[in-house]
């Protein structure tokens, strides 16, 4: 490689890296990547989820279709007492 293209392709390089740094040093001043702070996140946190019926029974669906029973996710513990089988 002749010295003149090493040169060229090192200038390319240090262009390139100097928009990275410039870009990294501007999203650093900007607001965090999810859109909240680490505040607001923990008043997010803090409150109890709200789920519809619908979305209970979707999640008892996937938790039955595991090992075991395809009902197991409603009645555990019928099948830990014995009464199921």
């Amino acid at each position: 490689m002749s010295t003149e293209l090493l040169e060229q392709k090192v200038e390319e390089l240090d262009v390139r890296l100097r928009v990275v740094e410039e870009e990294l040093a501007r999203q650093k001043t900007t607001r965090p990547f999810l859109g909240f702070t680490i505040e607001e996140a923990k008043v997010l946190l803090s409150k109890p989820v709200k789920r519809t019926p619908e979305v209970i029974e979707r999640a008892m669906q996937i938790v039955g279709i595991c090992e075991g029973p395809e009902d197991l996710s409603v009645n555990l513990r019928d099948y830990l007492r014995g009464e199921r089988r």
